[in-house]
């Protein structure tokens, strides 16, 4: 990931998170779309993702693997692709 360090990286998809969500903290197990994520704060997630770290996650593994821990894989996974 462009965000450099993999903490960063992580700290960086976090911050997306909580801003999104309008939530204070994220744990791996948070489901997105049980903490009122939907189909279109989910395109803006991704979208964010891609600008802030240069990674494109796409949105059917986003739906199937909606939780934090599983998007920051996600995003490991693409970096290492891209």
């Amino acid at each position: 990931m462009s965000a450099g360090h993999p903490a960063a990286a992580r700290a960086a998809l976090l911050d997306i998170w909580k801003k999104l969500l309008e939530v204070d903290e994220a744990t791996d197990d948070d489901d997105f779309f049980a903490l009122g994520g939907d189909s279109l704060l989910a395109i803006e997630f991704t979208a964010a993702v891609e600008e802030r770290l240069g990674v494109e996650i796409a949105l059917d593994e986003f739906f199937d693997h909606p939780t934090f821990g599983a998007v920051v894989e996600l995003a490991r996974g693409a970096a290492v692709e891209g």
